[in-house]
């Protein structure tokens, strides 16, 4: 330590010299441990409370403050009100419940907790738990039958995340699948999102394994279906990423790339299955109808369908666009 620097660490004035720059000082600091400033300050807490809880998992912990009575659970209320973004996990149903106080939807102690929200993410393990057949604790709700007292819909944007189940056998993939389709159907309809994002995690065992294809069939058969509301669709395709305590992953190697071509390919197929039976649908009901009108939407109609493949940094490494090319196939080209 030279003579300089000791001399300022000493001086009980050092502080006070930068004073005209503290409050600079404290917002960098606050950004990098937002928990710890959270309650230095009235402004700090409203500034901090949007960043923190921009983004949550409803559970026992971050619902905890609605167990207090009134006016002490008013900073809980407060936040929740500041959520854009709710992740739900199997647990989210029964903390809900638990802490609003009530049984759906006779008796409740808060409305519209997330009335700001305009974004729900689900889980792999709260869908997997759902088409599993895993029951919920007595008592217990789905989620968007809890949710709809809380949330204002439509909302803006339903992430589904999609895993493989490790699995080879079709018929066991197939019941899963139909059960797949079922829930988010529920789900979609229950939300009513304007966009929607399927995300496929790609790990290392997946590269030999059929257990992830056989879910491509449903994000195709909810475009398809055209539900009323939906404007963009987005099918995103990711490795696993390496961990300190998981290195092993699926990163960008050529395996990786095959396999999503395998995916894609197969869901090229699915599609143009589909658009040729809504296509023969559609003249069946022009035929009986005198006026020729038809209720099944066109192509054009349908919600902009966009492809994406992250490499291992995470980065987007391709993008396609589905189109309707010129003999009349349909096809994911490059965007």
């Amino acid at each position: 330590m030279t003579t300089e620097t000791r001399s300022l660490v000493d001086d009980r004035t050092a502080f006070q010299r930068l004073l005209p720059v503290h409050h600079l000082i404290l917002s960098h600091l606050s950004r990098l441990a937002p928990t710890t400033y959270l309650l230095l300050s009235r402004y700090h807490h409203d500034q901090l409370v949007r960043s923190l809880y921009s983004s949550i998992t409803p559970d026992l912990s971050t619902l905890h403050g609605l167990t207090y009575p009134s006016p002490r659970n008013q900073r809980t209320l407060n936040a929740l009100s500041q959520t854009i973004t709710l992740i739900v996990s199997p647990q989210s149903s029964w903390a809900l419940l638990r802490a609003t106080k009530g049984i759906h939807p006779f008796s409740k102690a808060h409305k519209e907790l997330f009335r700001n929200v305009q974004n729900i993410h689900l889980t792999w393990k709260a869908l997997y738990a759902r088409i599993s057949g895993t029951p919920p604790p007595v008592n217990g709700l789905q989620i968007e039958n809890n949710l709809w007292f809380h949330v204002k819909n439509p909302i803006k944007h339903l992430i589904i995340d999609i895993e493989s189940l490790g699995s080879d056998s079709a018929l066991f993939n197939s019941f899963l699948s139909t059960q797949f389709y079922w829930e988010i159907q529920v789900m979609m309809k229950s939300f009513k999102p304007t966009s929607t994002t399927w995300r496929y995690l790609i790990h290392k065992e997946d590269i030999n394994s059929w257990g992830l294809d056989t879910y491509i069939e449903v994000p195709a058969r909810i475009w398809c279906d055209g539900m009323d509301g939906l404007r963009k669709v987005t099918t995103v395709f990711f490795p696993k990423r390496p961990t300190l305590n998981n290195p092993g992953h699926c990163d960008g190697s050529s395996d990786y790339r095959i396999k999503v071509t395998q995916i894609v390919d197969q869901l090229v197929e699915l599609v143009n299955e589909k658009m040729k039976k809504r296509a023969l649908g559609n003249e069946i009901i022009q035929a009986g109808d005198r006026g020729g009108n038809s209720s099944i939407r066109k192509f054009e109609d349908l919600p902009r369908w966009t492809l994406e493949v992250e490499g291992a940094d995470g980065r987007v490494v391709e993008s396609r666009v589905l189109m309707r090319l010129d003999h009349g196939r349909y096809d994911f080209v490059p965007s």
